[in-house]
């Protein structure tokens, strides 16, 4: 057997690569469903259903109850997330969205918080330049309720 089945680890994902014995594999770029159902059988989810979310510029892979920081948002009860994409339990049915799918994530608001503090420097060489900056990202910690 080769390394180029549904098997396959995560760092071999790169398909352009000759010498496989999938089909599938040599044409060099997949359907964009074979290609994310290769990829939730590489990440072991099998017992799991798990979406695809986009809050704050960003996009998370999300699991019932799990938990995440994102990007500070107002609410202090409930919130509702767009789904790009969404899995079923053996990553056998993936739904992809153009661009979503209609579909809501609910979470729960766990807390609002700051992150740790960063430095930033600024300094410019030959002019006696210098000057020291901190920053403390805002954050808002959400659980995952349902799907």
């Amino acid at each position: 057997m080769s390394s180029c089945g549904a098997n396959r680890r995560r760092q071999d994902l790169r398909l352009n690569k000759g010498d496989c014995d999938d089909p599938r594999a040599r044409l060099g770029s997949l359907a964009m469903t074979d290609e994310l159902t290769i990829l939730i059988k590489s990440f072991k989810l099998w017992s799991m259903n798990l979406a695809v979310i986009k809050t704050g510029g960003k996009q998370y892979v999300v699991t019932p109850d799990s938990k995440l920081k994102i990007e500070k948002i107002a609410g202090d009860k409930g919130i509702e997330f767009e789904t790009l994409l969404m899995a079923d339990d053996k990553g056998d049915k993936v739904e992809i969205g153009q661009p979503s799918l209609g579909k809501k994530v609910k979470a729960k608001v766990l807390g609002q918080g700051r992150a740790r503090k960063i430095t930033v420097v600024k300094y410019k060489p030959k002019t006696r330049y210098k000057r020291t900056l901190g920053h403390r990202q805002h954050f808002t910690q959400v659980q995952i309720e349902k799907f």
